[in-house]
């Protein structure tokens, strides 16, 4: 197991930018990954919102934008449903992006 001294400090996770990334960030509007999201978004990158509800997305991408962060996109999927053709759906998106 990692031991805490590991980690990165803040003063060095701060330091790693990422803008002009494109980041995805699945299951982007419940616990981990809305902090995943919001750490993007505030280090700079363009994230890729998914998760299975449409309005969950829709607030947090408003409050990604309201806090001053790059204009997220919003990928709506459920990945445990979700067939070969879907996915190719949400990948052109991502493309596009």
């Amino acid at each position: 197991p990692m031991q805490q001294g590991n980690w990165p400090t803040p003063e060095v996770a701060a330091a790693a930018r990422l803008d002009g990334r494109v980041v995805l960030v699945t299951g982007a509007t419940g616990g981990l990954g809305r902090e995943i999201a919001g750490a993007c978004a505030r280090a700079g990158a363009t994230v890729v919102l998914l998760a299975r509800r449409l309005q969950p997305l829709e607030r947090l991408y408003d409050e990604l934008v309201a806090a001053g962060a790059p204009e997220p996109a919003i990928q709506q999927l459920d990945l445990a449903t979700a067939d070969a053709a879907a996915c190719a759906r949400v990948a052109d998106g991502i493309v596009e992006t």
